[in-house]
């Protein structure tokens, strides 16, 4: 049977588009994900679809024709965000058949910690 199955997100790819940042949260400010998945067994001509909510809102989507073949392989979809704050969905069809569905976040980035320098001592 043909099926999409999720394996990672990530925001930034290295030179070989491989994920460097493999996660479920983001920081505010992402404009984009990159949705990595498997597919096997999906025949040439097959709708596939990738859709990309925040709350019940469709921020972007993929809604292609599939063409690569049967063979199990990698594959991926680009969403396009707005980079604001907040909660987002991933959900992948093959048809109309829901393959899966995946949340992330987009958080505001951790304060980096400042040193304090240590007094020092009077001779």
């Amino acid at each position: 049977p043909a099926k999409l199955a999720f394996p990672t997100l990530a925001s930034v790819l290295d030179s070989n588009k491989n994920p460097v940042d493999p996660g479920l949260a983001f920081p505010a400010g992402t404009r984009s994900i990159t949705v990595f998945f498997r597919a096997s067994g999906v025949n040439n001509g097959a709708t596939w679809s990738v859709f990309c909510l925040k709350g019940d809102t469709i921020a972007d989507s993929v809604i292609d024709r599939w063409r690569w073949g049967t063979q199990a392989q990698s594959s991926r979809a680009f969403c396009s965000l707005g980079g604001s704050l907040g909660t987002y969905r991933v959900q992948a069809y093959l048809g109309t058949t829901k393959q899966f569905e995946v949340t992330f976040s987009l958080v505001q980035p951790a304060a980096t910690p400042t040193e304090t320098p240590s007094p020092t001592a009077q001779p």
